[in-house]
């Protein structure tokens, strides 16, 4: 385990005892074990969007679905301004 730093110390030292105990068994942990807890209560955490409402939990696996397809080259991003440039073509040919 590396050093703990002086600012982290402090803010353990602010936590409740059985919270304390908990990160402090959590920091002896192998990195990946530690990478598995972290990612766990991460995802244990409801998303909230900008204005600070939970996101539903069916969209933020959405999202996150389609992050992954992006960031792994399944899929490939459309720039908004062909997006905007198609839904305006389409609206177009349906004014009389």
């Amino acid at each position: 385990m590396a050093e703990p730093r002086d600012d982290l110390l402090a803010e353990l030292m602010k936590l409740p005892p059985a919270t304390k105990d908990a990160v402090i068994d959590a920091l002896f942990l192998p990195q990946d074990d530690q990478r598995s807890l972290a990612d766990a209560l991460e995802e244990s955490i409801p998303a909230r969007d900008q204005d600070g409402e939970d996101i539903d939990p069916k969209l933020r696996a959405t999202l996150l679905r389609r992050v992954h397809e992006i960031e792994t080259g399944a899929v490939q991003s459309v720039p908004w301004s062909e997006v905007k440039a198609d839904i305006e073509k389409k609206l177009a040919r349906k004014k009389p």
